[in-house]
């Protein structure tokens, strides 16, 4: 993880931005990582070779608020449990996808 400071925020940067065709900051990955960092915020990316619509984003960066740390050390730790907690979030919803699936198959 690189991390970069600017006036306001810690940019933890997991990925490079040229590697991505589209980039977004979407509100449910900021509200999940809010629970640990108060005004954090999520960049997530779609590479070239995923479809257009494709759910497979992936973190870009994630933004800790200056306020909130007081060490480059320490947005770097509450990054890593933004990630841990979004990758979380997005396993329970694949096994929650694939039970409705499954419903629906045996009806």
């Amino acid at each position: 993880m690189k991390v970069m400071r600017t006036s306001d925020y810690y940019h933890v940067r997991l990925h490079d931005r040229s590697k991505f065709v589209e980039i977004k900051t979407p509100t449910w990955a900021s509200h999940a990582a809010e629970s640990i960092a108060r005004g954090a915020l999520v960049r997530m990316g779609r590479k070239p070779w995923q479809f257009h619509g494709s759910k497979a984003w992936a973190i870009q960066a994630i933004l800790i608020p200056v306020r909130s740390v007081k060490t480059e050390r320490e947005a770097e730790r509450m990054a890593s449990k933004i990630q841990d907690l979004l990758e979380r979030k997005k396993k329970s919803s694949k096994k929650k996808s694939a039970k409705k699936r499954s419903r629906r198959k045996t009806r």
